[in-house]
Formats: structure tokens, C-alpha cells, sequence
């Protein structure tokens, strides 16, 4: 990271008004990571007004006038990012954790606090809070309070990281004010670091000091379950160790080696190796087990499902995409294939929002796994295969086809295939499209786009199932409650009569945990939904609390044929409210012919290049074209050379509306802010060229 620097060049600016090094570090910093960029340099604002304010304390005006300058150096240090800082920033916003508006509790669970001993001493991590520094730098520490009027700064700095470190809203502001997370921690390694150095040599004089600090950190350390492990004990045993080497060890040298101070570096070089290796353990998280070599990632990478769809797409000249069960994250991108997995920190607003809105059952908003078997969703997104790992029963998606089986995945092929850039007569607005529930939203894309001024009318062609309910001793189950008693308690939901394609919808989901528990990392509540199958479908609900809520309430799942009863199983107790639970059927008797009517006319000779899509297509009547490309304003689209407008169709696609005939189509995507970016930051940087001539020549 960048902090050393950061620190450094700040001090050049105080001391001797050189801000180059600053000014670059900025600019570096920026470039290469947005997310770290943002805690280091929130954490270098800290330390710079504190050390200005506390130098210039009687002569204010000046210390401020010192800060403004240190701001300008910095926004310019930004400016000369912009070409990758603009962009990012812009995609940082728009995205879509960042507007949820999450439920931040005072304080953190008991037992967050109960592990921060150990966090210190051996890295453990609740919270993404990594720290897992030598034991023996706590004794620098504690000498450090011991002097705090002489070190008012670096005392701050502690106590300032230790607030962040202990109230949820630390991790908040520092992690963007999006989730709570501990990330940032990384910064206080430096003044840990400092610490250290700086009064490596009094530890001499404060022996007993040192043993009442070694007192308790025994008392600590056996105080809390987590602590009285091996990891947590070594470190202490290690402390022990350190404090016996400066009482009793002798100042004797051999040549130039120093053997008491050699020992005691040698015992924070073993604890430091130790933490090490033991977060590489099978104890520790068994993260040696994830390192492959080179021929280990090789196989790896030929046996996931990517490496098998890449023989499909050297026989197919259509452009097409897959789904299916437990992917590999991000192994089609890697592969030079399409599928509809993503995972990434920032992701596509409109395509969130779809998703929240037609119910799909992501457990994360910037983890997307396919479509949940539902048919008109894959095909709409131009899916023809699906690919169902090998000792998994999953269902498959209506209207796929048993393909192949290759001993590690079974194949289906989608025979509604519907080709890229399919075309629409009909257009329904978003005002109609919101006032449905979210199966009627999934069945109307098969009939007409959706766009901001449609103005066709849907027939709707999904009815309700009237069904039966019943539920275990311990589930109380009422209209818009359900009270758990003990974990996996059940509902059962008895459908009235035999159909096809069934789907449970629950709307309005919430839970309540009266039993006052905060969510941390891995709680959530897990409903289990099981219709005969061996494995259920799983259905991850977050309370309001929790971190990686993302206000998620509306949950559709497709049951396939032949469900005879469906089993809600729950695994936390506690009392579940909702809007509404409904079974809802489909009415397919015309689907062939909607495919057909869709696939009919459509964009041929697709050619797809860097950020750059064309084609052409005949059309016998106007129409819209829908192109399954997530919505972003980045896109500007030509017909036959001209401007065109760009919709946004079914709140995540691309649309364009043609008129009847042949047309040359082409699409160009410019990154939002790029030409902006790129224009700042040249100037930015010939200003900074300018100002080293004229600071060289004396001027």
C-alpha cells in the first residue's frame, strides 16, 4: 500500500514545502485502486489535520491556510487521475449497494469485542478485520500511553483507530459508506510499525511497567474462548518469552551482533511466521489447500464448465450464452465464453433492479447466478444450454433438452433458442409493468418490450392456484406471520390440483429475530423449499441488520412439473412476516409460437468487437429490437449511419426502435466519463510538467 509514502510526502509539504512526491503518490494511489485509494486517503486526512492543528495550535489561521494548501495538492493529485478515477467513481455511484439504506446498530456483537485480542495478536478476522501483529508490539504500545503527553499525535492516531475499530459506523465511513466492513484496518499497521521503532529501546527502562502489560495480557488472552486456542496462546507464550529476554538477557556481542537485541527480533520473527503459517493451516482456514501450481490451475481451468462450453462455441457461428448450477465465478470471462454468471464488487444498476423485481433468488447483489431455472429469463438472455454438474438434482429449465453427459456435466439444450437482437411489435409501459406480481412481470416480456412510453396492453396469462396449508408442532402460521419456535420448523403448501409449471412466490418477506440477536457475517435466515426433489431450493434471506442487505423481500421459485406439496423449512427461529404467498401457474399453450413470432426477424451477421456491436436485419413491419446487452448511458447506437435513440428495455436490456425495411445497425459503448477523465488528466498532468520547468529554472 501506499501509506509510507502518503506519510512521508505530507511531511515534506509541513517541513519543507516540496508537495511533488505528494502530489504523485496521489495520483498513483488513485490509478490503481479506487476502493484502498478512498481509506488511505481518508485516513491520511485524519493524520494531516491532526498533526497541522496540533503544530499550529497558537497561530490557527495558519495551520488552516497549511491545510488548504495540502487540499489543493491533493485534488490535483486527483486531477491527474481522473482518466481512470472519473470513471470508477461514476460506476461507484450508480451502483447499487450504495443507495440501500442499511440498518447500522450502535455496537457490534459481544462476541466482535470478546475476539479483539485475538485479532491483534494472531489475525483473527470477524468483520474483514485483518491485523495479526507480533505480540511484543504491545509493550511499545502501552509504553507509548505511559508517555502520551510527549506523543499526543501517535496517541490520537491509536485511540481515533481503535473507535473506527470498535462502533459499526468506523466501518462504514471507511469502507465507502456502503456495508459495514474492517478492510481499512490495514492503515494502523504503520503507526503499529512506528510505535515499534520508536521506543524499541526504552522497553530497557520500564521492566516493571512491562510486567503489569504482560499481566494482562495473559488475563486477556485466557479470558476469551477465542483467545484460549493455539492461536491466541503462542503469541502470549511468545510475549512471555520477549519480556524474559529484557529482564534477564545480557548485553553481550559477538562481532557486530547484538545477541539480546538478535533474540528479541528473532522471537517476533517466529511470531510473525507463526501467524503466517497458521492462517495457512488447516486450523487456521486451510488456505494452503487453495494454492494450486501452474499445472494444477491448468486442469483446473480445462475441467470447469467454461472449459467444456468453449468446444460448443467453436461448432456455433450464433452468439449465445449458458446457465446452470454451481458455477465457477467468473470462469466464462476467463475463458473467452458466455454465460450469465457475474461476480464483481460494482455491478449494473438496471440489471439489480431487474432482478429485485422479478424475485430471483440471489443470495448476493454483486454474486449473479443465472436465472433460477426459469425459462422465459435464459431464453430472453439468449441462453441455449444448460450445464448441470454431476451429482447435483437440479431442475432444469422448461423446454430444455437432454444434450450430453461427459461424466462431470450433464448438457441440456434450450429447443426455444431465441437468436440474438429478436424484434417486438408490441410495447407495454413501465407504469402497466410495475402494478404486476413478479411472475406476471417474467411471462409479459415473452409478449412486448417494456419502455417508458409503451402504450400496448397485456393480456395476462397467469392464474393463481388455490392450495392448502399445514405446519409442524413448533410453527405457528397465520395470514402475513409466521412464528418459528425452534429452527427448522415447516409449512407445508398443498396445491388443489395436479399442473405444470408452478412457481412459488413470497412477498414481502421479513424476518424478526425476537430473540434480540444482531446478525453478523454468516447469520441469515435460510428458508428450505423441497417439492419432491432430493435437494431443496435454497432461499437466503438478510435481516435489516445485516451487513450485505440489500433489500431484498419479493422470492420466486420454480418448482418444474408434477409438484405434488411444497415443504418451507426455517432455519432460524424467530417470527416471519410477509405480504402475500401465492402459487402461480402459466399458461404455455402459445409459447412456440411467441418464440417463433420473436426469432422471425432478428439481427444477423452479428459481429462483436471492443466495445462495438453491429449488424444487419430486414423487417417487414416497425418494430423494436431487443438486444440482450445491460442498459448503461455508455451506449450510443447508429441505424444505417445514424443516430438512433437507445431504450432501456425491460429495466436492464438494450432496445432501439426500427422502422420497416433493411437497416445497417451498429452499437459503440464509451466508458461514462472516460473522454472526460482523459481530458482532465492531460491538462492536469501538462500543468504539473509546466510547474517542474518553472520551479527548475527559478522562475
Amino acid at each position: 500500500m501506499f501509506m509510507p509514502l502518503y506519510i512521508l510526502s505530507l511531511e515534506m509539504i509541513i517541513e519543507e514545502n516540496r508537495p511533488h512526491l505528494f502530489v504523485l503518490t496521489v495520483a498513483v494511489s488513485a490509478m490503481c485502486w479506487m476502493y484502498f485509494f478512498y481509506m488511505e486517503a481518508l485516513a491520511v486526512a485524519i493524520y494531516g489535520v491532526l498533526r497541522v492543528l496540533l503544530l499550529y495550535r497558537k497561530e490557527l489561521f495558519k495551520g488552516i491556510k497549511l491545510l488548504f494548501i495540502i487540499l489543493s495538492y491533493a485534488i490535483f493529485g486527483v486531477l491527474m487521475a481522473a482518466i481512470i478515477l472519473l470513471p470508477v467513481i461514476l460506476a461507484y455511484t450508480s451502483d447499487s449497494r450504495l443507495a440501500i439504506q442499511r440498518s447500522i446498530p450502535l455496537l457490534y456483537p459481544a462476541f466482535f469485542y470478546e475476539r479483539l485480542f485475538t485479532v491483534f495478536v494472531a489475525n483473527d478476522f470477524p468483520y474483514d478485520l485483518y491485523m495479526g501483529f507480533a505480540s511484543a508490539t504491545l509493550f511499545c504500545i502501552a509504553v507509548l500511553f505511559k508517555e502520551f503527553k510527549k506523543h499526543i499525535l501517535l496517541v490520537l492516531i491509536f485511540v481515533l483507530g481503535f473507535i473506527c475499530v470498535c462502533l459499526p459506523i468506523g466501518g462504514k465511513i471507511f469502507n465507502g459508506f456502503s456495508y459495514v466492513s474492517q478492510r481499512w484496518s490495514f492503515v494502523i499497521a504503520l503507526p503499529v510499525a512506528y510505535t515499534t521503532a520508536l521506543f524499541w529501546d526504552e522497553l530497557q527502562k520500564k521492566k516493571k511497567y512491562l510486567l503489569a502489560i504482560l499481566g494482562a495480557m495473559i488475563l486477556l488472552a485466557l479470558y476469551s474462548a477465542w483467545s484460549r486456542t493455539l492461536r491466541g496462546l503462542l503469541p502470549v507464550g511468545l510475549a512471555v518469552v520477549f519480556y524474559l529476554i529484557i529482564v534477564f538477557g545480557k548485553e553481550k556481542t559477538i562481532g557486530r551482533l547484538q545477541l539480546k537485541q538478535a533474540a528479541m527480533i528473532l522471537v517476533i520473527i517466529i511470531n510473525i511466521l507463526f501467524i503466517y503459517t497458521y492462517n495457512l493451516s488447516e486450523k487456521g482456514g486451510n488456505v494452503i489447500n487453495d494454492l494450486l501450481g501452474v499445472q494444477g490451475a491448468k486442469e483446473l481451468l480445462s475441467s470447469h464448465e467454461a472449459a467444456m462450453m468453449k468446444e460448443y462455441y467453436e461448432k456455433e457461428d450464433d452468439f449465445f450464452r449458458y446457465d446452470g448450477n454451481h458455477f465457477t465465478n467468473n470462469d466464462a470471462m476467463s475463458s473467452g465464453v458466455n454465460s450469465v454468471n457475474y461476480y464483481w464488487s460494482i455491478t449494473n444498476p438496471y440489471d439489480q433492479k431487474f432482478r429485485i423485481l422479478l424475485g430471483i433468488r440471489d443470495r448476493l447483489n454483486w454474486q449473479l447466478n443465472g436465472y433460477d431455472q426459469r425459462d422465459v429469463l435464459d431464453t430472453l438472455a439468449n441462453v441455449r444450454y444448460y450445464i448441470l454438474r454431476e451429482g447435483y438434482d437440479d431442475t432444469v429449465p422448461e423446454g430444455f433438452s437432454y444434450r450430453e453427459d461427459n461424466g462431470r456435466y450433464r448438457i441440456y439444450e434450450n429447443d426455444y433458442f431465441l437468436p440474438f437482437g429478436s424484434t417486438f411489435e408490441k410495447a407495454v409501459s413501465y407504469e402497466d409493468w410495475y402494478d404486476l406480481n413478479s411472475v406476471e412481470k417474467q411471462e409479459l416480456l415473452l409478449d412486448a418490450v417494456v419502455i417508458e412510453n409503451g402504450t400496448d396492453v397485456w393480456k395476462n396469462t397467469v392464474s393463481l392456484l388455490d392450495y392448502e396449508v399445514s405446519s409442524s408442532d413448533n410453527v405457528h402460521f397465520s395470514k402475513g406471520s409466521i412464528i418459528v419456535e425452534e429452527k427448522n420448523g415447516t409449512i407445508t403448501l398443498k396445491p388443489k390440483e395436479d399442473v405444470k409449471q408452478l412457481y412459488l412466490s413470497i412477498d414481502g418477506l421479513e424476518y424478526i429475530d425476537d430473540r434480540g440477536i444482531i446478525e453478523d457475517d454468516h447469520t441469515v435466515a435460510v428458508l428450505k423449499i423441497y417439492n419432491g426433489r432430493e435437494d431443496p431450493y435454497y432461499l437466503y434471506h438478510m435481516t435489516l441488520s445485516h451487513r450485505y442487505n440489500f433489500n431484498k423481500h419479493d422470492y420466486v421459485t420454480y418448482l418444474g412439473d408434477e409438484t405434488k406439496e411444497i415443504t418451507i423449512s426455517f432455519s432460524l427461529p424467530g417470527i416471519y412476516t410477509y405480504e402475500d404467498i401465492y402459487l402461480s401457474v402459466i399458461d404455455r399453450n402459445d409459447y412456440v409460437e411467441k418464440i417463433s413470432a420473436l426469432s422471425d426477424e432478428h439481427l444477423e451477421d452479428v459481429v462483436f468487437g471492443n466495445n462495438k456491436v453491429s449488424g444487419r436485419i430486414s423487417l417487414k413491419s416497425d418494430k423494436y429490437m431487443l438486444l440482450s446487452i445491460p442498459y448503461s448511458k455508455g451506449w450510443k447506437a447508429y441505424v444505417d449511419g445514424k443516430e438512433t435513440a437507445v431504450l432501456k428495455a425491460d429495466e436492464h436490456y438494450l432496445a432501439l426502435p426500427l422502422k420497416a425495411g433493411e437497416h445497417q445497425v451498429e452499437l459503440v459503448y464509451m466508458t461514462p466519463g472516460l473522454k472526460a477523465g482523459a481530458v482532465i488528466s492531460s491538462l492536469a498532468a501538462i500543468i504539473y510538467i509546466a510547474s517542474l520547468f518553472k520551479r527548475r529554472r527559478g522562475v
